[in-house]
């Protein structure tokens, strides 16, 4: 009797916190995730829970745009496990707009998960000279030669490997979703999958690309919306007296994950919160900044499992902060340009 007035009290808890935010200005992530923990504390998910999940996403015009990806990922989840009275702690997918991920329990004797960021991007060759520009200073481009565009493609899918496996999360104290067994503390490790697919319908985002004139020996700045064949090259920059190198694809598919230039990173006044100008100072004012992948280089920092955090604070319900970053210093050996 008393777990059953237990039960009562708490279901009448979540229908004022429904109601609550059916009353707020706004809805966001942070709410959404606090409705969902407010729902897994009773162990099992209910009908009338998942109604009223889902008349918040019919009915509400507040949610933001990351709130309401978070809250029909976890409905859709729920719905599906609803016959076995699911206690949904976490989400094995969560779709966004940028790209989707994935969270994989470890197999056999691991203790390790995978969170995979997957973006699919329709790669387009262009043959339009117009587009060839580096800022408005023309570029002479010419058309794709047969089979160069094929062999761009999977230069630029070998290259995205740079951003897989370079990171491992720890979950942060009192999170039990993830543990496999009581020996050790589980970690995430951090994989990145480009999908390079035909149909507009499923993409994330659309990328041109340009084949450069053989003859100009000028370099073109590719930005997060056009390539040129030359960005799945190593290239050398010379700044400050120092000579970098780079492989562009690594900087741009930065990009693609969300990732801003380093000037942005490290709070430049110059650059502004929202970069999207280019500027030369947004690439590193010092030496350590410019080594960057973001910069002009090719250094990994912690900065960079952005992306990642934010992805697995949805997959579990927390706060993208309370997750610790390890660079995965071994798989940066083979990416090593020296």
């Amino acid at each position: 009797m008393a777990e059953l007035r237990s039960r009562q009290i708490k279901d009448q808890s979540v229908r004022r916190e429904f109601r609550k935010s059916l009353d707020a200005n706004k809805i966001t992530e942070t709410e959404v995730k606090r409705i969902i923990r407010s729902v897994n504390d009773n162990q099992t998910i209910t009908r009338t829970e998942l109604q009223d999940l889902q008349r918040i996403l019919d009915e509400s015009t507040k949610l933001t745009p990351r709130a309401r990806l978070l809250l029909a990922d976890f409905v859709r989840e729920a719905d599906r496990l609803k016959g076995n009275k699911a206690h949904l702690k976490l989400l094995p997918v969560v779709h966004g707009k940028k790209f989707d991920s994935q969270l994989t329990r470890p197999t056999g004797y691991s203790r390790i998960w995978s969170l995979t960021i997957e973006a699919r991007v329709v790669l387009k060759a262009v043959d339009d000279p117009d587009i060839c520009t580096d800022r408005g200073a023309d570029r002479s481009c010419v058309e794709w030669p047969d089979g160069e565009f094929s062999k761009f493609k999977l230069a630029l899918k070998r290259q995205s490997r740079f951003w897989s496996e370079r990171f491992f999360l720890k979950p942060p104290d009192g999170l039990n979703s993830l543990q496999v067994d009581s020996r050790a503390d589980p970690y995430v490790l951090c994989k990145f999958d480009l999908q390079l697919v035909p149909s507009v319908a499923r993409r994330h985002r659309t990328i041109r690309a340009v084949y450069l004139d053989p003859e100009d020996s000028s370099q073109m700045r590719s930005h997060a919306r056009l390539y040129d064949n030359k960005d799945v090259r190593v290239r050398t920059t010379r700044r400050g007296g120092k000579t970098y190198k780079r492989v562009t694809a690594w900087h741009e598919l930065g990009h693609l994950l969300g990732l801003k230039h380093i000037g942005v990173i490290n709070g430049y006044a110059e650059c502004g919160p929202g970069d999207d100008t280019g500027a030369r100072v947004c690439y590193g004012k010092n030496h350590r900044d410019r080594q960057d992948t973001m910069g002009i280089g090719t250094a990994l920092r912690k900065a960079h499992a952005t992306p990642w955090t934010n992805a697995i604070a949805q997959h579990t319900f927390t706060d993208a902060a309370d997750w610790k970053v390890l660079v995965n210093s071994h798989a940066a050996e083979k990416f090593k340009l020296d």
